[in-house]
């Protein structure tokens, strides 16, 4: 649990840092990412430092954030993407730094009697507010990463909603296929997966990892991904119709979630060899026509 925890922040950081690389020249916060586990109806409260590192003074507005993930596994961070974003209400509002000045804000959180068991991704932190002709303009902030766990009994159900070849029929070894995945939990999983081709009597041919994305996939989260399967040269398979499964394992017991589809691989080589067949029949029966009508005028 523990490996997957640093493994998401430290994916949820690279995200912040990302969308807002200069800041780290204007202020800082302090630390970077919390873990916490509460039980429904008690209340902690977070602490973290901000620093101005700028040569003049500036205002900053505390911020709550929620985080989820896109349909390919990447964080987002927006407002009303987490209930849990109402159980945080920061404790200042607006307050100035001087440069170079440091200064420790709090976060109260308040998880209601009624919250279910399982885990939440928030982003608290800061945000700056430059004053550009006396009007307020937000322009830049910075978030640390909140893994709020409710106490509580987990739960792990991952569920696959479409597992379809792109076609119906392949011409060639290069399958691509369409996957969608529906974290059903009330925690973040782990996940893994891969692709098995079985051919008559469910004889496995070959398995080949599938790219799912991000390897941590948050609760309530959708994957729609299109991975593909390349058949090598030594996976020589005869035309003909052939399952595919999408075995998925998950979580911290090992679970697997399976769906299995029907391709049809009508290799070009078969359609070439379809093709001289029908040529020569109909050279064939030219010839033997022609012989004929000659036989006929004699």
């Amino acid at each position: 649990m523990k490996c997957r925890q640093v493994k998401i922040i430290a994916s949820l950081l690279l995200i912040v840092a990302f969308l807002y690389p200069s800041l780290t020249r204007a202020f800082t916060i302090t630390p970077a990412s919390f873990k916490l586990t509460i039980d429904p109806g008690a209340g902690q409260l977070v602490k973290i430092k901000v620093r101005n590192d700028e040569a003049q003074q500036a205002d900053f507005k505390l911020k709550v954030l929620g985080s989820k993930q896109d349909e390919h596994g990447l964080a987002l961070f927006g407002q009303g993407f987490d209930e849990a974003e109402k159980w945080v209400t920061p404790q200042t509002d607006v307050f100035t730094l001087k440069s170079n000045e440091e200064r420790q804000v709090v976060f109260a959180i308040t998880a209601p009697k009624t919250a279910a068991a399982g885990g939440h991704y928030l982003g608290v932190g800061v945000e700056k507010i430059g004053n550009e002709n006396g009007a307020i303009k937000l322009s830049s902030q910075l978030l640390s990463v909140l893994s709020l766990q409710v106490a509580g009994i987990a739960t792990e159900n991952l569920q696959i909603t479409e597992w379809i070849g792109n076609n119906k029929i392949f011409l060639g070894k290069n399958w691509q296929f369409n996957l969608a995945l529906f974290n059903k939990s009330n925690i973040e999983v782990p996940i893994s997966g891969v692709a098995v081709v079985k051919g008559w009597g469910g004889r496995e041919i070959t398995q080949t990892p599938l790219n799912l994305g991000t390897t941590i996939f948050l609760p309530g989260s959708s994957r729609v991904l299109k991975p593909q399967i390349s058949l090598s040269k030594s996976n020589l398979i005869w035309p003909g119709k052939y399952t595919v499964e999408a075995v998925i394992k998950y979580g911290r017991t090992n679970q697997t979630a399976l769906a299995q589809t029907t391709v049809w691989y009508v290799p070009y080589w078969f359609l070439s060899g379809i093709g001289v067949i029908i040529l020569l029949a109909v050279w064939w029966w030219l010839k033997k026509n022609y012989k004929s009508q000659i036989a006929s005028t004699k």
